[in-house]
């Protein structure tokens, strides 16, 4: 693109433009609908519906949870959930639109003694100590 400006010089082109934003900007809200929507993370009594670094659908029970551990991803965190069964991680992103909703069900539903109640707080954000050790992983 680099070399077609450099040759041609820059021109500004009002259709280009225009068809972008009337075809790019509905394509991306409908992708960006579809992917929250299959992506989207569970919170039961039985445990907590996530994904897999791979996206695959993977699921811990509240006693099976080992260790939480913080990670941001270009100012998106996330919790990975370590599971004491089978030693897989499973990724629950905190980036929604309902993190109160979400930060409710999970201190309603899981044990008190569970690990992930030490990273959701009333803003949904990591604490001054758990942001540090985001940043080291």
């Amino acid at each position: 693109m680099g070399l077609v400006v450099i040759d041609e010089g820059f021109r500004f082109n009002r259709f280009a433009i225009s068809f972008g934003l009337l075809v790019g900007f509905p394509v991306a809200l409908a992708v960006s609908w579809i992917l929250s929507k299959c992506f989207a993370d569970i919170v039961s009594a039985d445990g907590i519906h996530g994904h897999s670094f791979w996206g695959l659908r993977r699921s811990v029970r509240w006693q099976d949870i080992k260790e939480v551990r913080p990670f941001r991803l270009l100012h998106l965190k996330y919790l990975r959930l370590y599971s004491k069964q089978d030693q897989t991680v499973t990724w629950i992103g905190l980036h929604r639109a309902r993190r109160e909703e979400f930060r409710s069900a999970i201190q309603r539903l899981a044990p008190s003694d569970n690990p992930i109640l030490r990273y959701i707080s009333h803003a949904n954000q990591f604490s001054a100590t758990n942001a540090a050790q985001a940043r080291r992983c």
